[in-house]
């Protein structure tokens, strides 16, 4: 979000709990909702202009040398202890994969983020 709006994107954070409004930034909107309550994320923006831009986990994506093999079906990528958790996300990215009315963007973001040097350069990728 922060980059986002530091690139001038208009940005709207949403949030169950509209008490948490005082930890977003000034210049972002606020709204109230639930992604766990698809008609306050999907059919809310269905056939409007507005991009959902929608962050979700790694398990959905394909292993590299494993063809037809998801992630979340890796334990070399994801642990038993993380794999509800995966899961759900892939159960996540699903529902937006399905729905066709609503302009959106799902980000695979990798497992771990470690901090570091600041490069402004990044890497695009596809399914895996």
């Amino acid at each position: 979000m922060t980059e986002a709006l530091s690139r001038g994107h208009q940005v709207t954070a949403v949030v169950r709990n509209e008490t948490r409004y005082v930890e977003l930034p000034n210049e972002a909107q606020k709204r109230q909702g639930d992604a766990s309550r698809i008609e306050d994320v999907i059919a809310g923006l269905a056939h409007t202009q507005v991009r959902l831009l929608a962050i979700g986990g790694a398990g959905s994506l394909n292993v590299a040398d494993k063809e037809d093999t998801l992630v979340v079906d890796d334990t070399c990528y994801v642990s038993p202890a993380w794999r509800d958790i995966a899961v759900a996300c892939v159960d996540q990215y699903n529902v937006y994969k399905a729905n066709t009315g609503t302009n959106w963007t799902y980000l695979s973001p990798p497992a771990m983020l470690l901090m570091g040097e600041r490069t402004a350069k990044f890497r695009l990728g596809k399914d895996e």
